[in-house]
């Protein structure tokens, strides 16, 4: 009698597993099928185009090299007018050569307010001059100073680097959104995988894209009564620029390692040194810019623009994800994923 009630038991709570993994499935499968539509209905959302590049007048920052230098030539090759803002004399002279009269570069540095100013001025009395409106603001420009452990990176390396990512950024679109909001056209920020999650190595850099995040999130949602208007972010990940060249690299930490104080290059001391530089030499950026490209002309130019642009497989497969775990296991994970430096020569000594 007892194995009788046993085996009854057994069964029931089999059923009831079995229906419990049957309705799962169908749950799994359910949510599975349900993110497949979404997917195509998002992607053919975004196909509508606006149209009418030749008429479409748009500011680019950072335009001497990279995203901001292929971008132009891109917008240019669409028939657009583009108002390309430069740092240097031999980038405006470089576009200057490369491009059609429709590309009006000039001296721009968006760390200076009277640059910004002036750059205003040049770009209201084109306008003026042929009876349009700006469509586009592409805050493109950055930079990237102070590289190494947070020990080594002075108050100065975020002051230059908030200056250009962040502080730039906001005033270049604060000075132009008038415009933007007479043409109910496009806000296009250049932030980074870096304004999302930090691993570890160039803080400065990264505390101004949470910053261009943070405002950027901001200014899309205030702007919601402009109808028509639309403010996106494009976040990369690892590309080839000068940002990320070798050289750059390469530099960046010499100079955060030679400019530190002597007992802070003691405590780490110089194979520490040495095997970091080498270990960020090592890492492989794609080449794929067009990849970035690509993501900026649709926010320009689709009708129905995304928010957001994670671009690239890094950014998309690895680095996003990262985003959603909680913290110990994103730890864990950055860890095990990245180079892993020595101890300091001070710790060494210690144990």
């Amino acid at each position: 009698m007892v194995w009788i009630k046993l085996k009854e038991l057994l069964t029931s709570n089999m059923e009831s597993i079995g229906g419990m993994n049957s309705t799962l499935v169908k749950v799994l499968a359910g949510s599975a099928g349900l993110y497949v539509v979404y997917k195509l209905c998002d992607g053919l959302l975004r196909l509508p185009r606006i149209g009418r590049y030749s008429d479409r007048y748009i500011l680019v920052t950072g335009c001497g090299s990279g995203f901001g230098l292929e971008l132009v030539k891109r917008l240019d090759s669409l028939g657009c007018h583009v108002f390309a803002g430069c740092r240097t004399e031999s980038s405006v002279a470089q576009l200057t050569n490369c491009c059609s009269d429709r590309v009006m570069p000039f001296l721009m540095d968006v760390a200076k307010p009277n640059s910004i100013r002036k750059a205003l001025l040049i770009v209201s009395n084109k306008l003026s001059e042929d009876g349009k409106e700006l469509w586009a603001v592409v805050n493109n420009a950055g930079t990237g100073l102070g590289a190494g452990p947070l020990e080594w990176i002075t108050i100065d390396d975020y002051r230059a680097s908030n200056a250009v990512n962040l502080y730039g950024m906001i005033d270049v679109t604060m000075t132009f959104l008038p415009l933007i909001k007479k043409s109910r056209g496009r806000v296009v920020i250049m932030s980074s995988m870096a304004g999302r999650i930090v691993i570890p190595g160039t803080c400065p850099y990264y505390v101004s894209k949470h910053g261009t995040e943070a405002f950027s999130d901001e200014l899309r949602r205030s702007m919601r009564p402009y109808s028509g208007l639309k403010v996106s972010i494009i976040e990369p990940g690892n590309y080839l620029s000068n940002l990320t060249s070798g050289t750059n690299i390469g530099a960046n930490i010499d100079r955060s390692w030679n400019e530190a104080p002597a007992e802070i290059r003691q405590e780490f001391g110089e194979h520490y040194y040495k095997s970091v530089r080498e270990a960020r030499l090592k890492r492989n950026p794609s080449k794929r810019i067009s990849d970035v490209t690509n993501a900026y002309e649709h926010a320009i130019f689709g009708r129905y623009p995304r928010p957001r642009y994670v671009v690239g497989r890094d950014a998309q497969i690895v680095l996003r994800p990262l985003t959603w775990l909680p913290e110990w296991l994103a730890d864990w994970l950055i860890e095990k994923m990245t180079f892993k430096p020595p101890l300091p020569a001070a710790l060494m000594l210690t144990s």
